[in-house]
């Protein structure tokens, strides 16, 4: 049995990342159990469905079906309160209703994602696309603490990570990543 200084140590006691010196100065904060009721909040949504496939010109459509399709998923099934939403609902032409009925039902908006560096701009499925700032603006007016950010894929490294822009408010230039302007990068 190895002895007691060889052993790895584990920290036992809750990380607390709102109790660390200069969280409060920094720019873009941590989420923390408070952000998210002190509960553990599961994905219950990962993308919405559309009238007719974005890809097909002319480029337009409408989110279909968003108050059935959030029952499905937060009350029937009970998945959680978290849509994990693919972006190309942000350029339907009602996407404002999806923004407006998940904060009515207090939902958290998490990881828009499908951000992929140099990827075909013209094509909706990963691709590299810019959020513009207004909506960007309402999505942070509308959700206020319940926007956990967007996604950018990383190709490099083969994975995901999230920016914490939500509580930026002087990120409005990042919406297609990998800028970083003094946000909250993590690894997921």
């Amino acid at each position: 049995m190895p002895s007691a200084d060889r052993l790895p140590r584990v920290w036992v006691k809750p990380v607390n990342p709102e109790e660390y010196p200069g969280v409060a100065e920094r720019r873009a904060k941590p989420v923390t159990r408070a952000d998210l009721d002190h509960q553990l909040q599961t994905t219950a949504l990962r993308g919405f469905d559309a009238d007719r496939s974005p890809d097909q010109p002319p480029h337009q459509y409408r989110v279909v079906n968003i108050k059935e399709t959030l029952d499905l998923y937060t009350k029937d099934y009970d998945f959680g309160r978290v849509v994990w939403p693919f972006w190309t609902f942000l350029f339907a032409e009602n996407w404002r209703d999806a923004i407006d009925e998940m904060a009515a039902r207090k939902l958290y908006l998490f990881d828009i994602w499908g951000y992929c560096p140099s990827g075909p701009d013209n094509r909706f499925g990963w691709s590299e696309y810019q959020i513009p700032d207004d909506k960007h603006r309402y999505i942070l007016e509308k959700m206020g603490p319940l926007f956990l950010g967007y996604s950018y894929f990383r190709a490099r490294r083969r994975h995901d990570r999230w920016i914490n822009a939500r509580r930026d408010p002087d990120s409005s230039g990042f919406r297609s990543a990998p800028i970083d302007r003094g946000a909250n990068t993590a690894r997921r």
